[in-house]
């Protein structure tokens, strides 16, 4: 009825709410971190250290991003069933099941983030308009979509998968008109390599994090302390087995987060 699709866009917000922490948290300060350099290096006409700034921005922000938006497909329920349990188990779940449809489209959404600011270093905000404008009749085509054809349950997850399809679509556009800008090549194979590999170390962690979360709440039930035993030993598992992954496959890029990370809590 009419008041269960009410509490479904209440969670939908609240599960966008969640999901956009990271972005808002990481992604903006590490590029509030290069952006003067970027702006100068636009204003120089040195492409290539424009180039340079917008590859190290999306290999490092890639580094905590990748995982966060894997972390959200093993944990989201956990994750919702503790802050949100007093709506009622089920409602929780729900917003669980919404997070985790929203989880990996924050990849694609933390990358639109870092390849537009180099529009904006080059003082250019049409494109990013433009840009914007096609992730949202994207995203807004997919959910009407995604309202008329799922079963109403579904609808609203659809939904929130739409928002991550909308922002990789976003992606491919802003990628192909920087590219030109910057007369051809992006770095996009390292960008690429550097992705797929904190994807191989998040995919294992994942899986092994989502089983133990699994195991916890179906021994402890899904109520406070059962949910945060599951998202504590849920988040061990994954931040454990990425890191461990993430060496083994020697991405150097761990190690300058770990540093940036010290940095900031020595300081």
């Amino acid at each position: 009825g009419s008041e269960s699709k009410g509490t479904g866009f209440a969670a939908y917000a609240n599960a966008q709410l969640i999901w956009g922490l990271p972005q808002a948290i990481i992604t903006v300060s590490l590029m509030a971190a290069l952006l003067p350099r970027l702006a100068r290096s636009a204003h120089e006409g040195d492409t290539g250290a424009v180039r340079d700034d917008i590859s190290q921005g999306l290999r490092t922000t890639a580094v905590a991003i990748v995982p966060i938006s894997f972390g959200f497909v093993a944990l989201g329920i956990p994750m919702c069933t503790l802050m949100f349990g007093a709506s009622g188990t089920s409602a929780a779940t729900n917003m669980g099941y919404m997070l985790m449809a929203f989880g990996l489209g924050l990849i694609p959404y933390s990358v639109q983030y870092v390849v537009l600011r180099a529009f904006y270093a080059y003082e250019d905000t049409r494109t990013p308009f433009y840009n914007t404008v096609i992730v949202a009749v994207v995203n807004a085509s997919a959910s009407a979509l995604c309202f008329l054809l799922l079963p109403s349950r579904w609808a609203v997850a659809g939904m929130a998968a739409s928002y991550g399809l909308a922002y990789a679509i976003g992606v491919g556009v802003a990628w192909r008109r920087l590219s030109k800008r910057l007369g051809g090549d992006l770095d996009g194979g390292r960008v690429l390599r550097t992705y797929a590999r904190l994807a191989i170390a998040a995919v294992p962690a994942a899986l092994l994090s989502g089983a133990a979360c699994y195991g916890i709440s179906k021994s402890l039930g899904q109520e406070a302390g059962g949910s945060l035993v599951a998202l504590v030993v849920g988040g061990v598992v994954l931040l454990g087995v990425f890191f461990v992954a993430a060496r083994r496959m020697r991405i150097e890029e761990l190690n300058g987060m770990v540093g940036m990370v010290r940095g900031r809590l020595g300081r």
